[in-house]
């Protein structure tokens, strides 16, 4: 898009990534090893 975001979908964004964060930092180590790729069919 080529108009600025509303405050609406900058707040969503961050608390989407907060979210992501909080996850992230609460995996174990052995979690991290796990190997998550997702294929994704476009």
């Amino acid at each position: 898009t080529t108009r600025e975001p509303s405050d609406d979908q900058v707040e969503v964004s961050i608390r989407a990534l907060r979210s992501v964060l909080e996850r992230d930092q609460a995996e174990t180590p052995e979690e991290k090893k796990l190997d998550t790729r997702v294929e994704v069919m476009a």
